[in-house]
């Protein structure tokens, strides 16, 4: 039986964060808000739900699914479904709310433990009515030329480095003026004549 590295609070229970963490940068305190519903945005607001504090976390021991652990121990029952998100420090609802559903969510979540010692947690249940599961963590990136270093016959390097420069677009064309000049050819006979229609006609 494994058993969890964090601990519940009692409700009763006084706890420094900042003198239990003294010296062990990795542990941190989950402040975690469960059992409610966020509001719509703009004035969205964590309403009907209640606030546990979860602490002895060791985030490089910590796994995603040992939320579906901790929401287990308040009689929780998983499945149905919990969507979990964070709060970056000293933001708000309408910035600052965060995805903490897989591996890269808890990466993300992890680079603010060592400076704030008590991360909050909020969760919804069955379904969300945030857009942070759905929107794309990583945006297409503008089209960039590469550039090929000029490979040496006898170099034995097989991967030649490349330089990458974003090339700004360019510059849309102007309209180009064109002056035509009226052709005057003088006919002396007959001959010279068609040759010169020939040639205007070519020239036109």
């Amino acid at each position: 039986m494994n058993i969890p590295m964090w601990n519940i609070r009692l409700l009763d229970k006084p706890f420094k964060a900042k003198v239990a963490y003294d010296g062990h940068p990795t542990l941190f305190t989950i402040k975690l808000y469960h059992g409610g519903e966020f509001t719509k945005f703009p004035d969205a607001q964590y309403i009907d739900g209640s606030v546990n504090y979860v602490d002895m976390v060791d985030i490089d021991m910590f796994l995603v699914h040992e939320l579906d652990v901790i929401m287990k121990r308040f009689r929780y029952g998983v499945p149905p479904v919990i969507y979990y998100h964070f709060l970056v420090p000293g933001e708000d609802f309408h910035f600052g709310l965060k995805p903490l559903g897989n591996d890269d969510d808890l990466r993300t979540f992890a680079q603010y433990v060592r400076d704030h010692k008590i991360m909050r947690v909020y969760t919804e249940h069955g379904e969300t009515k945030l857009l942070t599961y759905f929107m794309n963590p990583k945006p297409v990136r503008k089209v960039t030329i590469v550039q090929m270093d000029e490979i040496d016959e006898d170099d034995d390097n097989e991967n030649p480095t490349a330089e990458v420069q974003d090339l700004p677009s360019p510059p849309r064309s102007s309209p180009v003026e064109v002056e035509v000049q009226p052709l005057h050819v003088e006919v002396h006979d007959r001959q010279k004549e068609l040759i010169a229609n020939d040639f205007m006609e070519a020239a036109t």
